[in-house]
């Protein structure tokens, strides 16, 4: 039995339909689900800024080269 407070990862039971993220309720979040996501949290953040994921991806790979990460690992990052 968990005890309070325990996080720990509960193992998948059955066949992984690959599946990354999942709603509350353990089903798989729907085609634009993270998208909405995003943007309203860019909305709430207030900046002047609007965006969805390809903004976090823009921000990602312009942190890593400010950050002096090598070419291969951003364009391996960016391709996906």
């Amino acid at each position: 039995m968990p005890r309070k407070g325990d996080t720990k990862a509960k193992p998948i039971v059955g066949d992984d339909d690959g599946t990354l993220f999942l709603t509350t309720l353990g089903e798989a979040f729907a085609a634009n689900r993270m998208t909405q996501l995003v943007r309203n949290y860019v909305a709430a953040a207030d900046t002047d800024k609007t965006g969805s994921c390809h903004l976090l991806r823009h921000t990602m790979a312009t942190l890593m080269l400010e950050g002096g990460a090598d070419k291969s690992p951003r364009s391996r990052y960016l391709a996906m």
